[in-house]
């Protein structure tokens, strides 16, 4: 199968939950980089340009519709798409979180298969360029010197997930 160039921002807390997602995501090609707060999804927007983000609503430091608000706000991030992931299946949640811009919806635990299809629509409609500066993780990753060794940081670090390497 082709390597897809495609990132995906994934915003989740629990270890075990972000290992299987991300492992799965990346055998399909996408490239993951989790986040475990709201200051490292910022940061993550911000640095590596998403072509999605995934953000489990039920962590504990979000305020879930106070970020979507600001995600939907902000020129940088109003056309990202967004799946969220909520163990909350009511209506009345859903239909705030459809309200502030999220494109789409999964109750948690979920089914895989499922939110791999979800992702797979999502980014089916972005377009991608072969020009290597549309990835920005890849020459100029600012958590790594020249030769590839990691450096310190003071800002939110993110967490590039690597299959089999």
């Amino acid at each position: 199968m082709a390597e897809s160039r495609h990132r995906l921002l994934m915003v989740e807390s629990d270890p075990l939950l972000t290992e299987v997602t991300s492992y799965r995501l990346q055998l399909l090609g996408y490239r993951v980089l989790v986040a475990e707060s709201t200051a490292e999804l910022w940061s993550g927007v911000d640095k590596l340009r998403p072509h999605a983000v995934l953000i489990n609503l039920d962590i504990d430091d979000l305020r879930p519709m106070e970020l979507l608000e600001q995600l939907a706000s902000d020129t940088s991030t109003a056309e990202l798409p967004i799946i969220a992931l909520s163990k909350h299946s009511d209506l009345d949640q859903v239909e705030r979180v459809w309200k502030n811009g999220v494109s789409d919806y999964l109750v948690t635990p979920y089914d895989p298969v499922i939110l791999e299809r979800k992702v797979a629509r999502l980014l089916s409609e972005i377009p991608l360029t072969s020009d290597s500066d549309d990835d920005p993780t890849t020459d100029d990753d600012p958590t790594t010197d020249d030769e590839g060794a990691e450096t310190d940081s003071t800002d939110a670090e993110l967490v590039p997930v690597e299959v089999g390497a």
